[in-house]
């Protein structure tokens, strides 16, 4: 620290100050900053940690059984578990540095993970663990930081790169491990957002990028700021929905929280979508969640002369492939000017290799692995060589080359500025904000 002297001419006496420089400024603010942090944190010692880090294996040990349980049709007790959270275990708030509706969201948040924890067995969670949580889940900034932070991803990726983009897209889900029942959902960079009607949250998790994702792009943000303003925005609206919504088939589904979002961001999904899509995510809307039924189109009627039939089933792969073979056979050009069409499609055949592939117990499989599996799953094979007709995946030799065929690693986020502050809160930051 520098010290100065000073001397006021015609005073009395010399008048003495400590002044510091503006690089001791910096590092005692930086220090100031440090030791708040540190306060702010639990250690890994700590009774806290160790029950989240507890609710994490637990969590990882549920989504293997459900791996290998080929019949499985729940998902798991913890699916509003989100890895990141073992990787920054913060103190939760007081409530003198929260506003009001914080307060009530809070409340209500926290009853909801109460009863899930009531009413799932599973690791013994204490009142102050379920309040850090909470916390987690209702607090903008801290949800930020949690669940948006690319330095504390459960799996790390490389973010940076030379321009800035990030991805939102639909993605058509199976609902909780139900076969051919599905909902919505949105992708966000690396982040897969849902509402959940098991827990009435919003579940974020970094999506498995070892797994399918044929999802509808909708927009591509290349600006540094929009990307970041954009994640603030959801992390509030999310902890809105964590502390004051309840899931509802007919008024609060999946398809609402989607709108919701997206509307808030700025995207049209009514412009985005079209055609199959459209009408099925509406159908979805409507009703909650959809089978492999879908409305056609005037257009498709009247390509494949169905016109007296409004709506096709699909009770099997094979039916899906004959829709597939028929209509591109009358015209090929369709899929090529109907993407979004496309990746409905692509997630209704998803299903049906994805339970291939649980049944064969990930090890290869070939032709003839294929003419023995269940009526459901089998797909068009060809009547003299039983070759693999299905449209999307021909020559299936494992799954892993269907996989690879729908990674989207390395063209979903890139941001050099994303970096979520610490989320420190003061008394007199609520009373500043409030004053603004």
């Amino acid at each position: 620290m520098t010290r100065f002297s000073i001397f006021r001419s015609g005073s009395r006496r010399n008048v003495t100050k400590d002044l510091v420089s503006e690089d001791d400024q910096r590092e005692l603010q930086l220090e100031q900053q440090r030791k708040l942090v540190d306060e702010a944190t639990i250690m890994t010692s700590h009774s806290i940690y160790q029950e989240i880090l507890s609710l994490y294996q637990e969590q990882q040990q549920q989504q293997l059984e459900n791996h290998n349980d080929m019949n499985t049709t729940t998902t798991h007790s913890l699916h509003w578990f989100c890895g990141s959270e073992k990787n920054r275990v913060l103190h939760p708030y007081h409530d003198e540095v929260l506003t009001s509706q914080e307060i009530s969201h809070v409340k209500e948040c926290l009853e909801k993970l109460r009863t899930i924890c009531t009413m799932n067995p599973g690791p013994v969670v204490s009142e102050e663990t379920l309040l850090v949580l909470t916390h987690n889940r209702t607090i903008p900034e801290r949800f930020f930081h949690i669940f948006f932070n690319p330095h504390i991803l459960e799996h790390a990726i490389n973010v940076k790169g030379l321009k800035p983009y990030m991805k939102v897209r639909l993605l058509f889900k199976q609902v909780n491990g139900k076969f051919g029942i599905f909902d919505s959902c949105l992708l966000v960079g690396c982040w897969r957002l849902e509402w959940n009607e098991n827990s009435s949250l919003v579940c974020v998790k970094q999506f498995d990028t070892s797994r399918l994702h044929f999802a509808i792009d909708l927009e591509r943000f290349t600006d540094e700021e929009k990307i970041i303003e954009s994640l603030k925005i959801i992390s509030n609206e999310c902890c809105v929905w964590n502390g004051s919504r309840q899931y509802d088939v007919k008024s609060c589904n999946a398809q609402h929280f989607v709108l919701h979002i997206l509307e808030k961001i700025g995207i049209n999904l009514d412009q985005s979508l079209k055609g199959l899509s459209k009408i099925y995510f509406n159908s979805l809307l409507l009703n909650g969640t959809g089978t492999t039924e879908i409305e056609l189109t005037e257009e498709l009627k009247q390509q494949l002369e169905m016109t007296q039939t409004p709506n096709i089933s699909f009770h099997n792969h094979k039916q899906l492939d004959l829709f597939l073979e028929n209509l591109n056979t009358k015209n090929p050009y369709y899929f090529p000017q109907n993407t979004c069409d496309q990746m409905l499609l692509k997630c209704f055949d998803e299903c049906y290799w994805k339970s291939i592939h649980q049944h064969s117990n990930g090890e290869e499989f070939n032709y003839h692995h294929l003419k023995n599996c269940s009526e459901r799953d089998r797909p068009l094979l060809n009547d003299e060589t039983n070759e693999c007709q299905c449209h999307f995946n021909k020559n299936p030799t494992c799954y892993g080359d269907y996989v690879a065929s729908g990674k989207t690693i390395n063209n979903v986020l890139c941001s050099q500025k994303l970096s979520p502050p610490f989320p420190l809160r003061k008394k007199q930051d609520l009373s500043t904000s409030a004053s603004q």
